[in-house]
């Protein structure tokens, strides 16, 4: 699946394949060990990544959708790193893109 994350990447259309749960609702696993009921949350951040909680909408299986925002990129200005804030960006994509291929090979 990553692979395919490596490949639309930047792509908004790829999401349209997916049901995001943006809700919170019991935990499944919680319920059925009698274990107190606690909400879980629809998304977390790692990193840069939004990752969000999705059901696929072919196949009907749960899967963990991660979204990368390009505005995050708009506090970045590159002038600790010597570079101007376009090169920064730049930059900054190339690392998320070799992300997305490193954990895809590691799948």
């Amino acid at each position: 699946m990553l692979a395919v994350a490596s490949n639309l990447f930047g792509k908004t259309s790829s999401l349209s394949a997916y049901n995001l749960h943006t809700s919170a609702s019991p935990s499944p696993a919680s319920s059925s060990t009698n274990l107190p009921a606690t909400a879980s949350t629809s998304s977390i951040t790692i990193g840069l990544w939004k990752v969000v909680k999705a059901t696929h909408k072919t196949t009907n299986k749960d899967v963990s959708v991660w979204i990368f925002e390009k505005r995050v990129l708009d506090g970045i200005r590159g002038e600790g790193m010597g570079m101007s804030a376009a090169q920064a960006k730049d930059w900054v994509l190339e690392q998320l893109k070799k992300e997305v291929r490193h954990l895809g090979q590691l799948m």
